[in-house]
């Protein structure tokens, strides 16, 4: 069962509460990521065959540009690649979730405070468990320590492009850029759905479920109140988060109840190995 839990780390503001009261996902886009080479990838060398063969008719008309001739004086053999790399960063919304280990003893999982620090507003935010059905789509991120090189004509061929309603369409053989990072981002366990960006999606449309919400030790009280009258409507769990009290405290974050009772195993969580 854990193995179909994700999580999503975040400010707890307006906004968070306001897909939460909606029950809602939201898809950002990569443009507005905090790591500027985040689905960006390496052209390599350039095969004026290769991109002589692909239908790129798709990729010209969804940019609203109009294609030169390669004899023309001002071609640019590159421009196929990054109208295509434009199109990824800003007409492609992404949600990012991480994977935890959990305890088998006591069913919580290792929440990461540095991920609590960056990305859930220095403690005071939420992190978000998500449990996925068989027909969620979400696929993993993989790292490398230098640029991969992608294949143009392969992801050109395999994306569909909707002009009309600006929609973009891929599969696992367009979405290999959107799925890639380098090695020093590997610490987050990054999984990634993909829809529209800058727009929210209802959960059950995407086959999630939303069982628990952990509360940063440094969120707002007026927010807090909020977030619990949600909780309660949806029969969504509560849980208190806590720095460790003393430096021997091996317990990178404490999990409580609503009532200040801690919640994780008393000596050390016995973690599942399998659930990485």
């Amino acid at each position: 069962m854990t193995d179909k839990l994700y999580y999503r780390y975040m400010p707890l503001d307006q906004y968070a509460i306001t897909n939460l009261y909606d029950n809602t996902l939201h898809f950002n886009k990569a443009e507005n990521f905090d790591d500027p080479t985040d689905c960006a990838f390496s052209i390599g060398a350039i095969q004026p065959s290769l991109v002589m063969n692909c239908n790129m008719t798709a990729l010209y008309e969804f940019c609203d540009e109009q294609p030169k001739h390669r004899t023309d004086p001002e071609f640019d053999p590159f421009i196929h690649h990054r109208l295509l790399e434009n199109i990824l960063k800003n007409d492609v919304g992404i949600a990012c979730f991480t994977k935890h280990q959990m305890c088998k003893k006591c069913g919580l999982p290792t929440l990461n405070p540095i991920m609590l620090s960056l990305y859930a507003d220095k403690h005071r935010g939420i992190i978000v468990e998500y449990s996925a059905s068989k027909t969620t789509k979400i696929y993993k991120v993989n790292y490398g320590h230098t640029y991969k090189e992608f294949c143009f004509g392969e992801i050109i061929d395999s994306i569909k492009l909707r002009n009309k309603s600006r929609k973009v369409i891929l599969n696992k053989k367009s979405s290999k850029p959107l799925l890639f990072k380098f090695n020093e981002w590997k610490y987050q366990n990054e999984y990634r759905m993909f829809g529209k960006p800058n727009f929210s999606v209802p959960l059950d449309k995407l086959g999630l479920s939303i069982k628990r919400i952990f509360i940063g030790c440094r969120a707002e009280t007026g927010l807090v109140a909020s977030l619990e009258r949600i909780a309660k409507e949806n029969k969504i769990e509560i849980f208190i988060l806590k720095e460790p009290i003393e430096h021997n405290d091996k317990r990178r974050v404490r999990i409580l109840n609503k009532k200040g009772k801690e919640l994780n195993c008393k000596k050390k969580c016995q973690l599942n190995e399998d659930h990485s």
